[in-house]
């Protein structure tokens, strides 16, 4: 359908471009766009999906879809899950750790503490809420996100967190020792923090797209 949508919309501009000004509807002009870079779907907002069209040398945008519900913007589709352009960042006092998903995660800076995230039963609750424990391995070990398990003796090589220090806000990556948990970046207060996630069923997190994925 969409395919369909930008074949026609692309037609009527290249005919439209050979007419005459007197010609050209009023309510047709082209609504010039200073955010496209490149002809294709892409985000206005978080919740506006447009398409670019060339239009001699410059873009002109066309309204295609809007993002209902929790669903937002992302690459020029509406999505419902991370969106490091537009989630809210919840208040985390003093950079404490914050569940996003339920799982098992490490901390982002302490490699011998690691959380616990489940689900919450408050029948009076709408939204999912998660709680959050946390636990500390034995003073001769830390925390193996692969296994799940304190199996690994304390070295140079693990004594710090495979998580790296937010550079900027959006950067993610994931975990080498278990590639389904990964970190988003945001800023909470004047902070940047590895927000944690999980992929489910198996898949592995592609850093380039924001998406799990299953991966041959």
């Amino acid at each position: 359908m969409r395919t369909i949508i930008a074949i026609i919309l692309a037609s009527f501009v290249a005919y439209a471009a050979t007419q005459t000004a007197s010609w050209w509807p009023r309510q047709t002009t082209p609504n010039y766009a200073t955010f496209c870079k490149q002809v294709g779907y892409t985000c206005k907002n978080c919740k506006e999906v447009v398409i670019c069209i060339q239009y001699g040398n410059r873009f002109s945008e066309y309204p295609i879809e809007s993002c209902g519900g929790n669903s937002t913007c992302s690459n020029g589709i509406c999505t419902i899950g991370p969106n490091p352009n537009c989630d809210p960042v919840d208040e985390v006092n003093n950079a404490t750790f914050r569940c996003r998903t339920t799982g098992m995660y490490p901390d982002p800076f302490d490699a011998q503490l690691f959380h616990y995230c489940v689900k919450a039963d408050y029948p009076n609750e709408k939204d999912e809420v998660l709680d959050h424990y946390e636990e500390r391995c034995d003073c001769d070990h830390v925390y193996n996100p692969r296994t799940t398990f304190c199996d690994r003796p304390i070295s140079r090589d693990n004594r710090n967190t495979s998580i790296p220090k937010c550079k900027y806000q959006g950067e993610s990556g994931y975990l080498k020792e278990n590639p389904s948990l990964y970190y988003i970046c945001q800023y909470h207060y004047e902070s940047l923090y590895p927000f944690q996630y999980k992929c489910d069923n198996g898949k592995r997190y592609n850093p380039y797209l924001y998406l799990c994925e299953y991966i041959n």
